[in-house]
């Protein structure tokens, strides 16, 4: 992308000759330091001048081109577009194909374009705007192109992030019939540890009380059968006598 730079040097020192006046100090003074790459010192001196004369159309111009060389491009822009009120007709193609060239950097595209197109209405057939602005074009032609891609991914990413924040589908399943219910399980293991906490609870003389209720029934069971033969042999022994 060329750099209009050198081109509005020459219109400057053609077209409004250096005076003595602070602010025309203050622009040779940037003229020399910018052909010297010192673009720093020169963003300095362009500064003073437009401290003298905030209008100082020419000094905000070669500011711009101070920033730009510097990569400051939001700046430059700025600057470019404070200038172009104040300079001639014939000023104007080379700070808007600058201007241009700044938003290009900046990837502000659409402003890009408008910028080359004003250089297109100023000055017909300019051939760097021309390649730009077809460049320019191109650029946003393939991003719009690409935004139903980006729009398909995202919707994949977000379900796949959807599905992986499901529940495990395995705590909702029903429990087969074919295999022990594992509750019944664990409630009958709960019953059976209660019992044996009960027994092991029970004292010595607790047991042992029990055991003698258990033989004396033993006994009166077993003593039930003797008694009603001895009832049956007195009753016979009353009837043969």
């Amino acid at each position: 992308m060329p750099h209009y730079s050198a081109i509005f040097f020459l219109w400057l020192w053609t077209v409004f000759p250096l005076g003595t006046k602070p602010e025309r100090d203050h622009l040779r003074r940037g003229l020399e330091q910018y052909r010297q790459g010192e673009y720093g010192d020169a963003e300095v001196s362009f500064r003073r001048a437009l401290a003298v004369q905030p209008r100082f159309a020419e000094a905000a111009a070669n500011l711009g081109n101070a920033l730009s060389q510097q990569g400051r491009f939001a700046e430059a822009a700025q600057f470019y577009r404070m200038a172009l009120p104040g300079l001639p007709v014939s000023a104007r193609p080379g700070i808007l194909q600058n201007l241009g060239n700044s938003l290009l950097k900046r990837n502000r595209l659409s402003e890009a374009v408008e910028a080359y197109r004003n250089v297109l209405r100023l000055r017909p057939g300019h051939v760097p705007a021309q390649r730009n602005l077809s460049y320019v074009l191109r650029k946003m032609t393939e991003k719009a192109e690409k935004k139903p891609l980006i729009r398909n991914i995202a919707q994949t990413q977000r379900q796949l992030t959807q599905n992986s924040e499901k529940p495990d589908e395995k705590d909702n399943r029903k429990p087969d019939a074919n295999k022990p219910d594992q509750n019944a399980e664990k409630s009958e293991s709960r019953s059976t540890d209660r019992i044996q906490s009960q027994t092991d609870a029970l004292s010595g003389n607790d047991m042992e009380t029990m055991l003698r209720q258990l033989d004396a029934t033993e006994k009166q069971i077993r003593g039930r059968p003797t008694r009603a033969k001895a009832e049956k042999k007195v009753r016979t022994e009353e009837k043969d006598w």
